[in-house]
């Protein structure tokens, strides 16, 4: 069995993404199973559907107004290179609410349901690809496993 494994952490995940397609598609490397963290967990889907141009697409053009509904940070671009500091104003703001994050994500699980679509999941599950993924719910402080072929398309 060959495991395609991608690890979270942001552009780390998306430049594990980059490898992958090269890999896949350059190399011919075939994966039975797909397996990611945090940011991988939202790869290793794709290019198990065989999305890679689709994958591509999403990395490469995904922006802090996608994954956040409350931004922790604030990201400017002079001269062509990004800069980014605090939020201190969102986190105060944060704060007053009641809430025990710097900023809300609520906006990822849209993206979420953009990208990865029941097709895919579908498509996964007929062809008995093999696919798990590890996420952090912050609400209930924990790490979650999910295995695609145990899942309903909303519980993945």
């Amino acid at each position: 069995m060959r495991a395609l494994v991608i690890s979270g952490g942001g552009a780390k995940g998306a430049y594990a993404g980059g490898v992958a397609e090269y890999l896949i598609r350059d190399r011919g490397i075939h994966y039975d199973m797909f397996t990611g963290s945090s940011t991988g967990a939202l790869l290793a889907p794709l290019l198990a559907a065989g999305e890679i141009d689709h994958a591509r697409q999403v990395y490469t053009n995904v922006t802090q107004n996608d994954i956040f509904s409350a931004h922790p940070f604030i990201v400017k671009k002079k001269n062509g290179v990004y800069s980014s500091r605090i939020n201190h104003l969102g986190i105060i703001k944060m704060f007053l609410k009641g809430r025990k994050t710097f900023g809300e994500s609520f906006a990822l699980r849209d993206l979420i349901l953009k990208t990865f679509t029941i097709e895919h999941f579908n498509r996964i599950k007929e062809e008995g690809k093999k696919v798990a993924i590890a996420v952090s719910n912050f609400t209930c402080n924990v790490v979650e496993h999910k295995y695609l072929r145990d899942c309903t398309y909303e519980e993945f």
